[in-house]
Order: C-alpha cells, then structure tokens, then sequence
C-alpha cells in the first residue's frame, strides 16, 4: 500500500503573537476515515456520499471559483526552489505524535490531539487544509462532541463581544464568539491564538469524531478573522522549516501523521517536487493551497 505524503509550503504571512522558543519540530498521530468496509473492501456508497459532503463543505464561492474555473493549464513544477525542509530521521529530539484513523466510511478526514488553555486541556481536531479557522466546542455547547473546552478553567482565556459563524453549503454550522488562549500541538504553542468558541453546532459536525477543527489554510479565508495557527508558527520564528507535511494511510491503516516544521523521509522515497502557489482562480487572493 503506497501512500503519499502532501508537503504544503506558505508564502506570505501575517502578523503573530510572539513566542521565544528554539527551532524545532513536531509529528501528531492521525486517525482517518476511510472508504473502505471493514473487511477493506472498497465502498463505493461511501465514495460517492463523501465526494458530496466535499463540496458541500467547500461548496462557497471562493471554492465554487476556483473548482469552476475554465482556465485549465499543465502543472507547472519548480523543482528549482529547496527549502531544505527539516528531516525528522536526521534528528532524535522532533516530536512524534501519530494522528488518528477514523475507519469505515472513507479516507474522509484526519484528526488528531491539541491542548488549548492555562493549564492546558486536552481535545481533538480535524486538520483541514481546505479552510482557515480554528474553532472549539465550548462546555456549555449542548449535544456538541467532546472533549469540550472548559474556559472557567482557563486563566489565559480571553473572549471578545464579534460573533463567530461558520456555515457550510449541506447546512452544517458552527456558532459562538472570537477568543483567545494558549494553543499547543505536539509541543509548538501560540501563546494567544484567536479561535472560534463555539457554543452551538448543527448538522454533520454533531456526528464528528473530533470535537473541533483546525483550519490549515490562509488567512484571507477566516470567517474569524484570526491567523492561523501554522502561519502564526512561522512568524514566531520557531519551526525548522517553514512547511507542514501530511502522510496519510488508507483503508484504516496506522501511522498517518501530520509533521508542522518537518517532513518525515521514512514515510516517502525519492525527493520532494515544489510547485509555486497560484491564487488566479480566486481572483489573486491566496485562499486554497491552489498550485500552478
């Protein structure tokens, strides 16, 4: 079973909350769905069903734009660009913290560990590079999966008066306000990392196996308004190199993961091809990681 890992590299980033920490790494464990049945034959119901909730999710226009683009054109690879990206075999002290795989409707999503609080509270997100907050579900959301945030018990939690609301093309939504806290994953922390608290959920997100979800994308995205965790980890200066890799086991095999500063050579052969950013098809504003 081949499965490849995505390396994402950012090119413009905003401002961030500073933390002094030296450079490093870290690797968090991710489980998956899958599309396959138990006994690892493949579903096809649930190929179809998810391709649906896909653009359901991502069914906005920014999305509806750049997947309806009629500009089609050969990728275009830079294989002149190395950023040397931070190698977690060359080094014993990175961080490994394998993500979890949801198994048995299909390679739908990948979550895995964050803490978030003073002291710090342990939960669970789904990575997602197809949007851009970060958002929680609050103690007080009812009927919301858990681990829920208990903000009473945080002594770093700031919340502000600017209603947050996400809301996908199915229906799907998450409601609540802006705050603020101390974000960790794998070690990396944002000492005041802006997020959705969410006090109320709708639809699909009721039935997640993750309590919230992190958005991996680019700050022109957030309903929110707040940088990303990742680009905030870049601006801080603290990653040994400025990318973030995926790889993703299928059929609800272990050892998927998630590398913030790092890539992991044992997951891949050959070398890595770079390609630049392109953000033609949503109007020159950077939303998606689209590449040429």
């Amino acid at each position: 079973m081949l499965a490849l890992p995505a390396l994402l590299l950012a090119s413009t980033f905003v401002s961030a909350s500073p933390v002094q920490q030296k450079r490093s790494a870290a690797v968090i464990p991710l489980p998956a769905r899958a599309i396959h049945h138990r006994n690892k034959v493949f579903n096809p119901t649930a190929a179809q069903r998810e391709r649906v909730r896909v653009y359901a999710k991502y069914g906005g226009k920014n999305f509806s734009q750049a997947f309806n683009s009629t500009a089609v054109r050969p990728i275009e690879k830079r294989s002149e660009y190395h950023p040397a990206p931070f190698d977690i075999q060359r080094r014993a002290t990175s961080g490994h913290d394998p993500l979890v795989d949801v198994f048995d409707t299909i390679d739908e999503y990948y979550y895995g560990p964050l803490s978030i609080g003073t002291p710090a509270q342990s939960t669970t997100v789904d990575f997602d590079t197809g949007s851009s907050d970060l958002w929680l579900p609050l103690s007080t959301c009812s009927g919301c999966p858990g681990p829920l945030f208990r903000t009473s018990s945080s002594s770093t939690y700031k919340i502000s008066s600017t209603p947050f609301t996400i809301q996908y093309a199915d229906g799907s939504s998450a409601n609540g306000k802006v705050a603020t806290d101390k974000v960790t994953v794998a070690g990396l922390s944002v000492t005041r990392q802006g997020f959705g608290a969410v006090t109320k959920e709708t639809g699909n997100f009721l039935d997640s196996s993750s309590a919230g979800l992190m958005g991996l994308g680019f700050t022109a995205n957030a309903e929110s308004g707040a940088t990303p965790f990742f680009i905030n980890l870049v601006n801080q200066g603290g990653l040994a190199s400025n990318v973030f890799s995926f790889y993703m086991s299928r059929g609800g095999g272990s050892g998927s993961e998630l590398c913030f500063g790092c890539t992991n050579s044992a997951k891949y052969t050959g070398s890595i091809t770079y390609y630049s950013l392109d953000s033609s098809a949503t109007g020159g504003t950077q939303y998606y990681w689209n590449i040429k």
